[in-house]
């Protein structure tokens, strides 16, 4: 399958910081395979 990794921001309450994914696609499944918060 195909690796895909994705950062975003998110503003707001108390979970608020960047978020990375680490995604996994395999055919139409998409799969998390990790998922980082960084909170500021």
């Amino acid at each position: 399958g195909e690796s895909i990794s994705a950062g975003f921001l998110h503003k707001g309450g108390p979970g608020s910081g960047f978020f990375d994914l680490q995604i996994k696609q395999d055919g139409i499944v998409l799969t998390i395979t990790q998922m980082f918060q960084a909170v500021p």
